[in-house]
């Protein structure tokens, strides 16, 4: 065997030990998920609404979900609002028995020009959130 093939095979074996490693698991807690946006994840009237009330009538195995979306916000207003407020809250108050996962869903309404909001705040704004979230002992 060529000197080059078995460097390639050990190179292969390697990648396949690397892959094989399991991820660290966090079934030892069931899953909390916190949905914040605008009206694409909102509650809204019967048989409308965003994806979040689907999403969270999926849950199974002791998940449980909030929907936190309102109709119309931004990036800007929902924390303004106080509603980011009640949201961190949350996280805080569910980490130590569940594995926490805050979905943040905003944009339709921060790009109007009305909203006043530049696309590099927007992404300033939803960096914020995501570190607001680590912070609280969730996964963005």
């Amino acid at each position: 065997m060529k000197a080059s093939s078995v460097v390639s095979s050990l190179a292969l074996l390697a990648g396949s030990l690397v892959s094989a490693s399991p991820m660290r698991c966090r079934a030892d807690k069931p899953a909390a998920f916190l949905l914040a946006g605008d009206s694409t994840t909102a509650v809204q009237s019967t048989g409308g609404g965003g994806w979040g009330t689907g999403f969270l009538g999926t849950l199974t195995n002791g998940a449980v979900g909030t929907n936190y979306g309102h109709n119309g916000r931004t990036t800007v207003s929902f924390v303004e609002g106080g509603d980011w407020a009640t949201v961190i809250a949350d996280v805080e108050s569910k980490v130590s028995s569940y594995t926490t996962y805050v979905t943040i869903q905003f944009g339709h309404n921060d790009q109007k020009e009305a909203a006043g909001i530049s696309v590099e705040e927007f992404t300033a704004n939803l960096q914020n959130l995501g570190e607001e979230v680590r912070a609280a002992g969730g996964e963005p």
